[in-house]
């Protein structure tokens, strides 16, 4: 019977990508209970502690496209209905273990082609946010990220973990694969960063801004930034939108570094704005 590895290898690299890449370059890792098996099924009438253990027993779901799907998406609330009805939504890695030759020909391209999304820093919905994710994926695995993109939310106390988050991607950075870092503000959590600036939250705001600069300190993996542009206006309101959001890109950019593009164009490269 012809295998896989009867196929030329050219046909095999694209079924090697079909199966490893998302369509959009974008994964999330969802935490989902496991599915119901005839060994799940048989260890429940195994003793009653070990069938608990196994009952509570999860496993992190690649999501491929995060944007649609995102944690809190209904969906989820019965995971068995969405890994039989969205199987092309998830990846899975199973692929890699059938054979040595085949493990050996994927090497690299799960983890160079997709990018790791997140939403926020922390736990949402069935995202465990990022340090917690790279806890559980554990070190070798976590040190082959090599992107990561994370959607901010509105200023708050979820910052709080902002520190730490930058601190495990620069060790993954130093110790892995990991080069490069994408931090994405949406219209309503930029406007959250201008309110606290001008707004009188300027305490948070400094606090944010301090373990910008701080947790990224030193570190060479590359950085961008995404905020959204600031809407064209005439009267004084407007104006002083204008200077509220340069003013808020500027102190940004020069926390974090690297490449600032507001809305398509880029704005800012290395703390020197482009275009002057």
């Amino acid at each position: 019977m012809p295998s896989l590895l009867d196929l030329p290898r050219e046909i095999r690299d694209e079924i090697y990508t079909y199966c490893l890449v998302s369509p959009g370059g974008l994964i999330a890792p969802y935490l989902l209970p496991r599915c119901n098996t005839l060994k799940a099924n048989a260890s429940r009438r195994r003793a009653i502690k070990s069938t608990k253990s196994r009952q509570k027993k999860q496993h992190l779901h690649l999501i491929s496209d995060p944007i649609a799907l995102t944690p809190h998406d209904a969906i989820f609330q019965t995971p068995d209905l969405f890994r039989d009805t969205r199987k092309s939504d998830y990846l899975s890695l199973s692929l890699r273990s059938t054979c040595r030759q085949i493990y050996n020909e994927t090497a690299g391209l799960f983890w160079s082609r997709n990018t790791f999304y997140f939403e926020g820093l922390g736990e949402s919905g069935r995202g465990m946010g990022v340090a917690r994710t790279l806890k559980v994926m554990g070190q070798t695995a976590s040190r082959l990220i090599e992107r990561v993109t994370i959607r901010m939310t509105s200023l708050g106390p979820e910052y709080g973990a902002l520190r730490k988050v930058l601190n495990t991607l620069s060790s993954r950075a130093r110790l892995g694969n990991f080069k490069r870092l994408e931090l994405v503000w949406g219209k309503v959590e930029f406007w959250s960063l201008m309110d606290a600036l001008y707004g009188g939250d300027v305490p948070l705001f400094d606090a944010m801004i301090e373990d910008l600069g701080g947790g990224l300190a030193g570190e060479r993996f590359e950085r961008v930034v995404r905020v959204p542009v600031c809407p064209p206006g005439d009267d004084d309101d407007d104006e002083e939108d204008r200077m509220v959001h340069e003013e808020v890109v500027r102190c940004l950019h020069y926390a974090i570094g690297g490449t600032m593009i507001c809305g398509d164009v880029v704005k800012w490269k290395d703390r020197v704005m482009v275009g002057i």
